[in-house]
């Protein structure tokens, strides 16, 4: 058992550049480039190339993977909370290093604006999961088996601000100290900007706050034992950088999923995404990203006094842009921002400067959804990834990579998981995203219960709909 004052975290360790593998590895990715919108509209099978080449390849990948995840997950790493307060010690050097302005690492545009476009107008087709205020769904049902992967990449950027946990079943239970027999994990990106300090505090408190949550405690719904744990984390961060008179520039996206046996939990905070991929491959967006560009967000910023713009000057501008052509020059791949402040992101953990406001919510976006047996896998990923594809083009890259590792079957399933992760990232790094990316893969394994249980359900619903 665990003792009460630890937990399993996995940190992301930067990592400058892919290496001359990840470019065998990606090869097929980097060729289907110039048909991005063919790519969305339909599956896309592994090629049927030459055996031994993909052999040779998968191989080759692997050797550099599990070198990878030897220095980057070591599976789960063992490492003891900080003492209330403490966490928050390397701030000063961390912020003293910081520049004031509220610039987001997830707040720059990653990609060329031609790529930012592809992107756009790809995501825009994927469906999405509907967010629900309060839980809907039934009690859990059967468990489901969970083998997760993750990989993170500094990038071009000076320093490496995301942070990643995964607590697979039955780490997780080990944590809480609980044996009922019910299967739980916890998977989170933190993606954070103006220093890494929220990002780390978020990664050491999220869970923790979920574990000694009401909800938790006393047989609450999962849904409100993952929003309290996220609005509990951001009231301490914020009241713990006030009692050292730290006013922090440092803030952090968070999107979070609690699996509970067969139900899935996503909560979201920013602009980082979670996706699912379903039958047949198809995605399906289990986050929506809080830009200020979207319609209820815009509207929230202007109704509280704020504005969005490209620039300060064209937030609070009161005049005719320029022609429509020069300002498209002007502005290409440039994101929308929220003025005064300057985050291009509309929902954070963190940056208290831009919470006296309220222009900047730190309230969670939830969603809940019951798997069935045709859900294959759940992509976790900062915008470093979603600037420079679309929800489609990234399950359809990992689903290629877990193919392949099925056909060749030399891989372990945690190697799998690692390895689909790492190319979705060198993949996002070559289509020009030029911040620090970090990809957490989660593959589901069915049980014949869940199964017997989903189809029941089916006919049941078959039954009633005559």
């Amino acid at each position: 058992m665990m003792p009460r004052g630890q937990t399993y975290l996995v940190a992301a360790k930067p990592q400058q550049q892919p290496s001359e593998a990840d470019e065998t590895t990606n090869n097929h990715n980097q060729q289907e480039d110039e048909h991005d919108h063919d790519h969305d509209q339909q599956h896309q099978h592994v090629d049927g190339g030459s055996e031994s080449e993909q052999r040779r390849s998968n191989s080759l990948s692997h050797q550099k993977a599990a070198a990878a995840t030897t220095e980057t997950t070591a599976n789960v790493t063992v490492q003891p909370r900080p003492a209330s307060g403490n966490i928050l010690q390397p701030a000063a050097t961390a912020a003293n290093g910081v520049s004031s302005s509220s610039s987001s690492s997830s707040s720059s545009s990653s990609a060329t604006p031609s790529t930012s476009a592809a992107a756009s107008t790809a995501t825009s087709t994927t469906p999405s999961l509907t967010p629900v205020v309060s839980t809907f769904l039934a009690g859990p049902g059967p468990p489901i088996g969970v083998v997760c992967g993750h990989f993170s990449m500094q990038g071009v950027r000076a320093e490496m601000e995301d942070r990643v946990t995964m607590l697979p079943h039955p780490s997780f239970n080990q944590v809480a100290e609980v044996a009922d027999g019910i299967h739980r994990s916890f998977f989170a990106v933190f993606d954070g900007h103006g220093g890494d300090v929220s990002a780390e505090y978020c990664r050491q408190h999220v869970h923790m706050n979920l574990l000694s949550s009401d909800a938790f405690l006393h047989g609450g719904s999962q849904l409100e034992c993952l929003r309290t744990a996220l609005t509990r984390t951001e009231a301490e961060f914020c009241a713990a950088c006030r009692r050292i008179n730290l006013v922090s520039s440092s803030g952090t996206t968070a999107i979070t999923a609690y699996l509970v046996n067969d139900k899935l939990v996503v909560g979201n905070i920013g602009d980082s995404r979670a996706v699912l991929c379903r039958a047949g491959g198809k995605a399906l967006n289990a986050s929506e990203d809080h830009k200020p560009g979207r319609q209820d967000e815009r509207q929230r910023i202007e109704a509280l006094g704020g504005r969005v713009g490209i620039t300060e000057e064209d937030a609070f501008r009161n005049g005719s842009r320029p022609c429509s052509c020069l300002w498209g020059f002007m502005t290409a791949g440039r994101p929308l921002r929220v003025f005064p402040g300057g985050l291009s992101v509309s929902r954070t953990i963190g940056d208290i400067s831009m919470k006296t406001n309220a222009l900047v919510s730190s309230e969670p976006e939830m969603v809940e959804v019951i798997l069935n047996p045709s859900d294959e896998f759940l992509i976790l990923a900062c915008d470093g990834v979603w600037d420079t594809m679309s929800s489609q083009q990234a399950v359809d890259c990992v689903r290629k990579v877990l193919t392949t590792c099925r056909k060749e079957d030399v891989l372990t399933l945690e190697a799998q998981a690692d390895l689909a992760a790492k190319n979705l990232a060198n993949w996002a790094f070559r289509r020009g995203s030029t911040d620090n990316i970090s990809v957490v893969v989660v593959m589901f394994q069915h049980t014949p219960e869940s199964i017997a249980t989903a189809a029941a359900a089916n006919t049941t619903m078959k039954k009633e709909k005559k």
